[in-house]
């Protein structure tokens, strides 16, 4: 375990790089790959009224309004500390009756459960359709959206059906003609109509945490990111203790000094950190950084990585012993 002294940083390339996947990715999934070339030789008027339509999810991927870090780390941003049995079999019960391979329930911008061929799509899709189905303004119930999707067919559009169960829970589909609205949505009331408890449990339970209650963390902690490079999940809270409510402006400062931190781990160099896309030589990797306000403490075991924000109360020797029990409860669950 060393030190590392908080001081500046470029911002990383591979950083600016995932942004612009996304970027292109997310246009070219609401317009299209033909219609972005044509228009660019022969409409640029157009062009620009088209782009002007995914502003508000532009911003919010540049100013990272969503306050996740799946865009940052590369991995689909899930949920934690729970049973999941009860969405699989929904989840089962859609395939199976609506014909479709292409399914996914999410809270809010995060993974609860998806079906192998979800899965299967780029992580930069995955990204895009989360983004898609968590923060359209104009989404009330249940909306048919058209897009495209390159690792499928680029060659024409398929439709993203999605339905709010309730609050920020959502089912969504990738199908072609069918099913029609109707169906979706009648059979997606059919299926979940004997769980609705469970689904409102998972709502309040889940959301904003994203760690189920029932996972408790140290007091000192005030925010987290926690990886899984071998499955390319990614779990994140800025609400670590369940019963306490905290002010937007306190969890937006969090965010930002987790981010910042997460940041300069990711810059350091070669001989400073092992980067997780190279054949492991050690075990494990551990770094702290101590600021004015707060602490920050890094740990990498194997495939697991774990970004732990503490408040300034914390005493230094306790860091590796909490971080160590945090990751080793965390690994339990994802």
């Amino acid at each position: 375990m060393c030190l590392l002294q908080p001081s500046s940083y470029n911002i990383p390339v591979v950083y600016t790089e995932w942004k612009f996947v996304l970027l292109r990715t997310l246009i070219t999934m609401i317009y299209g790959y033909d219609l972005i070339d044509q228009m660019s030789q022969s409409n640029i008027q157009r062009l620009i009224y088209e782009f002007n339509l995914v502003k508000p999810y532009v911003d919010l991927m540049l100013n990272d309004k969503t306050q996740t870090f799946g865009d940052l780390c590369q991995c689909n941003d899930t949920i934690c500390g729970f049973e999941r049995t009860q969405m699989f079999t929904c989840l089962k019960l859609i395939t199976d009756q609506l014909k479709c391979d292409y399914v996914c329930i999410t809270l809010s911008n995060r993974i609860i459960v998806s079906s192998p061929n979800w899965s299967k799509l780029k992580l930069n899709e995955q990204y895009v359709l989360q983004l898609l189905i968590a923060y359209n303004p104009e989404f009330k119930f249940i909306r048919d959206y058209a897009v495209y999707i390159e690792s499928v067919d680029r060659t024409h559009n398929y439709r993203l059906i999605t339905v709010r169960l309730i609050g920020h829970l959502h089912v969504s589909l990738l199908c072609s003609n069918e099913p029609k609205l109707n169906v979706f949505e009648n059979t997606i009331e059919t299926i979940f109509r004997p769980h609705i408890e469970y689904i409102q449990n998972i709502s309040s339970l889940l959301y904003p945490r994203a760690i189920h209650d029932s996972v408790q963390f140290d007091h000192s902690i005030l925010a987290l990111l926690y990886i899984n490079r071998q499955t390319h999940y990614c779990v994140s809270t800025l609400h670590p203790i369940p019963t306490t409510v905290t002010k937007q402006d306190i969890v937006e400062q969090r965010f930002l000094n987790l981010k910042l931190f997460y940041m300069q781990m990711i810059s350091r160099t070669s001989e400073t950190l092992i980067p997780h896309t190279e054949p492991l030589t050690t075990t494990v990797n551990e770094m702290y950084m101590i600021n004015d306000d707060h602490k920050c403490y890094y740990l990498k075991e194997n495939n697991y990585e774990l970004f732990i924000l503490y408040s300034n109360s914390i005493p230094n020797i306790a860091l590796r012993g909490i971080s160590r029990k945090t990751l080793t409860l965390l690994k339990k669950h994802l």
